[in-house]
């Protein structure tokens, strides 16, 4: 079977995304709460986007990458400072960045990527102000 990790994924989209997977895939996610997981054949580890990403619990091939974490300020954009901005940034796209850099130095292969927003497929409102800066 192929090997998917899920970053994120305890929640929302990311949890119908492991559960559906599960079956055909070995799921791997790292995610704020593991022990949603523990029921089920999904191997976890905690996620934490401030500290260094450890790759060294996952297999040597990576099949699939999804990365799901993501924040949103649901302020008007003209009242948004730059450091909602940053933290945004932070996690939006630099999170991902190094997570995948990461796992790219340590594996062997990484075939497809999927970096994702759900909330602006269906709306695209001027409060999401910081959301629409990254996606």
């Amino acid at each position: 079977m192929k090997n998917i990790l899920l970053i994120g994924g305890s929640t929302g989209i990311g949890l119908a995304l492991s559960k559906k997977l599960e079956d055909n895939y070995n799921v791997f996610i790292s995610t704020r709460n593991p022990e949603k997981f523990s029921s089920s054949n999904i191997k976890t580890t905690k996620l934490d986007l401030d500290k260094d990403f450890e790759a060294d619990w996952l297999p040597e091939v990576i099949d699939g990458f999804v990365y799901l974490p993501g924040t949103i300020n649901l302020r008007p954009f003209k009242g948004l400072k730059s450091e909602v901005f940053i933290d945004d940034f932070n996690i939006n796209v630099l999170g991902c960045i190094k997570i995948l850099q990461k796992i790219l130095n340590y594996k062997t292969a990484l075939i497809k990527t999927g970096i994702f927003s759900a909330i602006l497929a269906c709306w695209g409102v001027i409060l999401f102000g910081t959301f629409l800066t990254f996606k």
